[in-house]
């Protein structure tokens, strides 16, 4: 897992970006969790479909920023391959308005090539998309402890 400067997250455990035709080309579907209308759910349906490996319905929610931010599909898909399991508590909103949410989590994250599980606090901005769901309009992380070795 790679840290930006600003505390976000690229690759391994922590990605902003999932693939599939949306970012290579080919049919596009609407992802499922453009469907999903309360926030905390859509956080950790977020999570539950990068571990059942759906990166494609991952990759779809999220806004052109975001992506670009994290390298594009290939550099991020990539950072999962050794990736076991981001397991979210703590799913809370800290902030609403008409058309945003501001949802916070905690992530304990396990690696395959990583004996100690990595924690992170992760904070999404959602925006409401045109079907009443949502897109993830930015996307934060913060290691929580000691920095593992990983």
């Amino acid at each position: 897992t790679v840290t930006g400067g600003d505390g976000a997250v690229a690759g391994g455990n922590y990605a902003a970006n999932g693939g599939g035709a949306a970012a290579g080309g080919g049919t596009t579907t609407v992802s499922p969790l453009a469907h999903i209308v309360d926030a905390s759910g859509f956080v950790r349906a977020y999570y539950a479909a990068i571990d059942g490996r759906r990166y494609a319905d991952v990759w779809q929610v999220l806004s052109p920023a975001v992506k670009a931010r994290f390298g594009g599909y290939d550099k991020w898909r990539s950072g999962y391959s050794t990736t076991v399991e981001d397991r979210a508590s703590g799913v809370q909103v800290l902030q609403r308005t008409a058309s945003q949410v501001v949802v916070k989590t905690l992530i304990d994250a396990t690696d395959t090539s990583c004996d100690d599980t990595q924690k992170f606090a992760v904070t999404f901005t959602l925006q409401q998309a045109p079907g009443g769901g949502w897109n993830v309009a930015s996307l934060s992380a913060t290691r929580r402890g000691l920095a593992s070795a990983c």
